[in-house]
């Protein structure tokens, strides 16, 4: 989409009467209008006028409805851990006990479907829209949790979780996205701070849901969700972005005048009208740009390459250091640990903190660096870990009976740290480091490759807790964590405030 096509169709409410003075200035050609003169003209005129007031309340529907989906992923996530104790057990809805194995291949199978999903919706996103690319996602977890409703044998649990893993894999990938491009400036960082903090408190409601309500109950009031998110969310537009791709001016400008609180019988405003065209500037760069070269051509150059590495550093550490193993298997591991209380507790307590410390990362982020931030997470990470190992060592040798409380302060710890930096600055150091040029492909490479190792984490974790027993685990996450410290202290550079080009030229020394 060429942007003299949209500002032959918008450029006209610029063009004011030979008797305007603002307009018609020596500079400016009404028949040729640039960005640049759309911009310098809009400051003109509304240098003494009050702008009009834009209403951002739909952005803010748009925003948490399509994080009532997000929400149903944290409960997907957070169904293993209770769950897996209740088919072990002799209360298995399945009327016999699943096995260990079976146990990690279900725990496994949802990040396996992500791993699907985000190559599956990531491409879909870009052929039918962002909009009924996320709106098709509902459809896979509704029929994951009718699986899990009428499962009668452990195989329906397989699909179910398969099926849930393919809308986690899209809620990750369109959800921010999606929520980025209906936004304005002032209400992006808010509206998508929240993505992952909705999330976590899924898998908090799940653990609460799982610990005193019954598997059939929890199951249909988790269904519950999807479904309600399907029916609000087709009362919401397209992004703009997407539409200008597309041609499609009408019905871009239509979109902004819906998440700007404007009717569409209503004249545009001419500050939508700025807006559309700003959106259209970028949308024309970023495709110049994509035509530029391929992905492997940008590969080999320096920066490029090194940005890559980088981030596919940041995703692996972003899962060796456990805690995604940790909050599937939260009751299992707290019951290994010996803690003091019933490993069900134990996980409402760590899911609770770690919905705290999702809060608690919106606030620093904004206050500190990229690389310090990271840094001291992955130090208090790698102490908890390491405290906990120390833990288990000592336990083999010696009755700790009076200090089984230490299992649960040291993962306490662990979650509330990592989620306060080193889980969210995965993915906002991934976006920062990437050059736009390779962004979409780098961001769909790393992406698939996280959920490709919460994949094999998941299927082994449980057998080497069994086999090298847990703490040998906690040293090799300590270990993995301190390797990503080390890492981000000498090789990232601080990513804050700073413009793609001084980046680049960071990578390029």
């Amino acid at each position: 989409m060429r942007l003299s096509l949209i500002l032959s169709q918008i450029s006209g409410i610029f063009r004011q009467s030979e008797n305007d003075v603002s307009v018609t200035s020596e500079n400016v050609n009404p028949k040729v209008v640039t960005f640049e003169d759309c911009v310098r003209i809009n400051n003109a005129r509304f240098k003494n006028e009050k702008i009009p007031q834009i209403n951002s309340r739909n952005q803010y529907f748009a925003a948490i409805t399509a994080n009532i989906l997000a929400l149903s992923v944290g409960i997907s996530i957070g169904w293993t851990s209770p769950t897996i104790q209740i088919l072990q057990s002799t209360r298995s809805p399945l009327n016999y006990s699943i096995t260990l194995q079976q146990a990690s291949w279900i725990g496994s199978f949802l990040p396996l479907g992500a791993l699907f999903g985000v190559l599956l919706f990531g491409w879909l996103s870009n052929v039918i829209g962002r909009f009924w690319a996320l709106w098709i996602a509902s459809f896979p977890q509704i029929f994951s949790w009718l699986c899990i409703i009428n499962a009668s044998t452990v195989e329906f649990l397989y699909i179910g979780r398969f099926t849930a893993g393919i809308c986690t894999g899209a809620v990750f990938t369109l959800v921010p996205l999606y929520v980025s491009e209906i936004s304005d400036n002032s209400a992006r960082g808010f509206l998508g701070s929240i993505f992952l903090l909705t999330v976590n408190f899924g898998t908090l409601l799940m653990f609460i849901f799982g610990s005193y309500f019954s598997y059939s109950f929890t199951s249909k009031f988790m269904l519950s969700f999807p479904i309600v998110y399907a029916a609000i969310f087709m009362f919401f537009p397209e992004t703009p972005y997407f539409l200008l791709q597309h041609g499609k001016t009408k019905k871009a400008e239509n979109s902004l005048k819906f998440l700007n609180g404007c009717r569409k019988a209503v004249d545009t405003p001419d500050a939508i009208k700025i807006r559309l065209l700003v959106i259209a500037k970028k949308v024309e760069d970023q495709a110049r740009s994509r035509t530029k070269s391929s992905f492997n051509e940008e590969l080999k150059q320096k920066s490029p390459r090194k940005a890559l590495i980088i981030g596919i550093v940041l995703v692996m550490v972003n899962q060796l250091c456990g805690c995604f193993a940790f909050i599937n298997y939260t009751a299992d591991i707290f019951e290994a640990s010996g803690s003091s209380l019933s490993p069900n507790q134990s996980a409402i307590i760590i899911a609770a903190i770690m919905v705290f410390g999702s809060g608690v990362s919106i606030w620093v982020i904004k206050r500190m660096t990229r690389k310090f931030l990271y840094s001291l997470s992955c130090a208090g990470t790698m102490i908890g870990l390491l405290l906990f190992g120390v833990y288990g060592t000592m336990r083999s040798y010696y009755d700790l009976a009076n200090f089984n409380w230490v299992s649960i302060v040291c993962m306490s710890f662990v979650i509330f740290i990592a989620s306060a930096g080193l889980i969210p600055l995965t993915f906002i150091m991934l976006s920062e480091i990437l050059p736009p040029r390779i962004r979409s492909s780098g961001t769909t490479l790393c992406t698939a490759l996280l959920w490709f190792i919460a994949f094999l984490l998941l299927r082994f974790f449980p057998l080497a807790v069994n086999v090298l027993q847990l703490h040998v685990c906690m040293y090799f996450f300590c270990s993995i964590t301190l390797l990503g410290m080390i890492f981000v202290i000498f090789f990232v550079p601080e990513t804050k405030n700073r413009s793609t080009e001084a980046i680049e030229k960071m990578l390029m020394n």
